[in-house]
C-alpha cells in the first residue's frame, strides 16, 4: 500500500506546475521535545510518549503537544521517521514536532509531502553510535508548496486513501480474529 500511496502522491505532485519552494523552517517552527524519564511514565497513562522511534515509548498523564501534529524522529535507528499524531501526546527528547504552521500550509499536505520524502529526511542523519538529525539540517529541507486549493485537494485524496487503508487493516484484523476463533472451535 505504501508503494501505491507514493505513486499517487507523485502523480498528484507532478500534475501541477505552480509551486513555491520553501525551507521547512519557513513552513513551520521545528520544536524539539522534552525528555521524560521511564520513572515518570505510568502504565495506564492517558497520553502516549513519543521519544523518537516509530512507536510510543510509554504513557503519561501529561501532554506537551496537541493533536494533529506532525512529528519527526530526531535520534536513534529510526531518525527521520515522519508521523501524523491524531491525539495529544508527550513529545520526548528525541522527537521534533512541527508547530505554528504558516497560515497557507495545509497540515495534511505537509505531512504527506514529508512522508513521501521520508528517505531523504532519513539521509540527513549524522553519527554512528546514536545517529540523529540536526535541527539546523531539518530546517533547510526544501518543501514544494502549491497554492492552498491544490494542497487541500492533494491532502483530501491522500487522507481518503489512508482512511481506506486503515479500514482494510481493521477488517483484516477482524477476519484474523474470526479465523482464530473458528480454528479454536475445530480443536475443542
Amino acid at each position: 500500500m505504501e508503494t501505491y500511496k507514493r505513486g499517487v502522491f507523485s502523480v498528484l505532485l507532478n500534475s501541477f506546475s505552480k509551486y513555491e519552494t520553501l525551507l521547512l523552517e519557513n513552513c513551520a517552527f521545528i520544536k524539539k521535545g522534552e525528555q521524560l524519564n521511564k520513572t515518570d511514565m505510568i502504565k495506564n497513562g492517558k497520553y502516549y510518549v513519543l521519544n523518537g522511534g516509530v512507536t510510543a515509548s510509554g504513557r503519561t498523564d501529561n501532554f506537551n503537544t496537541n493533536e494533529n501534529t506532525i512529528s519527526i524522529s530526531e535520534g536513534g535507528n529510526s531518525c527521520g521517521f515522519v508521523l501524523f499524531n491524531t491525539e495529544k501526546f508527550w513529545s520526548g527528547g528525541h522527537c521534533y514536532t512541527l508547530q505554528n504552521l504558516k497560515q497557507d500550509i495545509n497540515n495534511y499536505y505537509l505531512f504527506h509531502y514529508l512522508k513521501f520524502h521520508e528517505k531523504e529526511i532519513m539521509s540527513l542523519r549524522v553519527g554512528s553510535g546514536l545517529p540523529n538529525i540536526q535541527k539546523s539540517e531539518l530546517e533547510k529541507f526544501e518543501i514544494l508548496v502549491p497554492p492552498a486549493n491544490i494542497q487541500n485537494k492533494i491532502a483530501n485524496i491522500m487522507s481518503n486513501i489512508t482512511a481506506y487503508e486503515d479500514a482494510v487493516k481493521k477488517e483484516l484484523l477482524n477476519l484474523d480474529k474470526i479465523k482464530l476463533a473458528l480454528l479454536q472451535k475445530m480443536f475443542i
